[in-house]
């Protein structure tokens, strides 16, 4: 599985807890009583639902979301009150109308289901609305009344993977797989925050373990294939990658994989013909969202930046036929991001006002639009740092991350310390960038960067160079990375 949250959409990653059936259960309400030992119930009056239930889960446990997706649907179908079904529903794939009609209507039928699945169902909503604070109270209930739950574990690790906190999330996954060690899962989470805290001995042998139990999973394969290239083991890792191709052809993540090796060593047009190849198989619309903006990123390696804003141009016009806003408006935020880093605030500046305009026109919920907006918020802090109105900056800087706060979106603080950083280099003051930077999402190359910068103009010569051949050989492709890569290499290369 890619590291979530890779193309940087405003989405909430989720794997809902499964557990035992019950025809019936009490709603829930008042105080979490800790539930030692036990898992959260489910609530189905079909036993024919809850196999289709019980399958899709399996799936989706597993990063297969589109096969996923049609079981759920069949579950829905055996018992249409099945409220657990239709939040497994809402976070297995489609645009946002029909992730929220999903989530709206697992609300809608929650008063008999158990306390633990109106709780889930609470957070499932929120996620899909891009509700932060809602989804943090949720997931913190949840984890009270069922601690020995390896999916409420999951899911609370996920959540701060997905803000950057990735020391927190290794101990929810460490506990989901203590819990039970034969849970393919969580060796596949264990995996990536190893990865993420640098400890790849560690990441390998989770990421195997997880091949040994599920060798007929495609995302197994996919998974050891994402370690193998942050190694720089490039052929071992493309090998990988198509041994999940060979089990399931339309999982096009390993294409993406495949691509991002071939742009790792520099073969953009053979980068470029894998992430085709993956829209082509991909059974939904994320496949072919997914080719757009790893099109974008090969080209800004290659420093053409023209062309990596057309590629994200038709990112935006297939996003906005398809029913995915979100991606849209990050759309114009990617682009003014690259051109911001190539000195053309004026351009840039379109691109925020775009997007601003198509956050307040749009018909998305009113937190995905708050998220959003702070986001445009944080690149206008950038582009006034980069024309040097720094007093602007700070100022703009200071509300967004009172907005960031008043929203508990972590996220976002970490992203705006890493901006915070960015402009502290570009007002000459190193310190203050090295404090910035440590508050920032730590697992990112162009956080890393600036860092680096930041020690170099300190006089640190061996810690700065340290940092820059770092991200020489970092191997996790991103808009971040393929923003800072040349600029490492080049700095690697004149502190020899």
């Amino acid at each position: 599985m890619k590291a979530i949250s890779r193309m940087a959409i405003i989405l909430f990653s989720l794997l809902v807890p499964f557990t035992s059936w019950s025809q019936s259960a009490s709603p829930g309400g008042g105080k979490e009583v800790a539930q030692p030992g036990r898992e959260m119930p489910v609530t189905t009056s079909s036993k024919e639902a809850l196999a289709f239930f019980q399958q899709g889960r399996d799936l989706l446990d597993n990063v297969e979301a589109a096969q996923a997706a049609s079981l759920f649907d069949k579950a829905i179908q055996a018992d249409e009150r099945f409220a657990l079904a239709h939040a497994y529903r809402a976070v297995s794939g489609g645009n946002l109308e029909l992730r929220r009609k999903h989530a709206d209507q697992a609300v809608k039928l929650s008063d008999g289901v158990s306390a633990g699945e109106k709780l889930w169902i609470q957070a499932t909503r929120a996620g899909v609305n891009g509700d932060t604070a809602a989804l943090v109270a949720a997931n913190e209930r949840l984890l009270a009344m069922y601690p020995d739950d390896k999916r409420v574990q999951t899911a609370v690790g996920l959540y701060y993977q997905n803000v950057g906190d990735w020391t927190r999330a290794a101990k929810h996954f460490d506990r989901a797989a203590a819990i039970d060690p034969a849970w393919a899962p969580a060796q596949n989470q264990v995996g990536f925050a190893r990865i993420a805290l640098g400890d790849l001995p560690g990441a390998e042998k989770a990421l195997r373990r997880y091949v040994e139990l599920r060798p007929n999973a495609p995302n197994a394969h996919d998974s050891l294939g994402e370690l193998l290239m942050k190694q720089g083991r490039f052929e071992e890792s493309i090998a990988s990658y198509r041994k999940a191709l060979a089990i399931d052809p339309s999982f096009t993540t390993s294409w993406e994989g495949i691509g991002n090796c071939q742009a790792l060593r520099g073969r953009y047009v053979e980068a470029r013909d894998a992430y085709a190849k993956g829209a082509a198989a991909s059974p939904g619309a994320g496949g072919k969202l997914g080719a757009h903006y790893w099109r974008a990123v090969s080209y800004v390696h290659e420093g053409r930046t023209g062309e990596a804003i057309g590629s994200l141009d038709s990112l935006r016009a297939f996003a906005d036929e398809n029913g995915f806003p979100g991606v849209s408006v990050w759309s114009h935020l990617h682009s003014a991001w690259i051109l911001i880093e190539a000195d053309a605030v004026g351009a840039a500046a379109a691109h925020l006002d775009a997007a601003a305009a198509a956050i307040a026109s749009s018909s998305m919920p009113a937190p995905s639009q708050a998220a959003l907006e702070i986001a445009v918020q944080r690149l206008r802090v950038m582009a006034l740092a980069r024309i040097h109105a720094f007093d602007e900056a700070r100022a703009l800087a200071q509300k967004n991350a009172a907005d960031a706060a008043a929203r508990k979106d972590e996220a976002a603080q970490r992203w705006l310390a890493g901006v915070q950083a960015w402009a502290a280099l570009e007002e000459g003051k190193p310190d203050v960038a090295l404090d910035y930077a440590g508050r920032a999402v730590r697992d990112n190359a162009w956080t890393l960067y600036q860092e680096a910068v930041a020690r170099e103009l300190k006089g640190q010569a061996a810690e700065a160079k340290k940092g820059f051949v770092q991200l020489v050989h970092w191997n996790q492709n991103d808009l971040g990375y393929a923003l800072v890569r040349a600029k490492a290499l080049a700095r690697a290369g004149a502190a020899q």
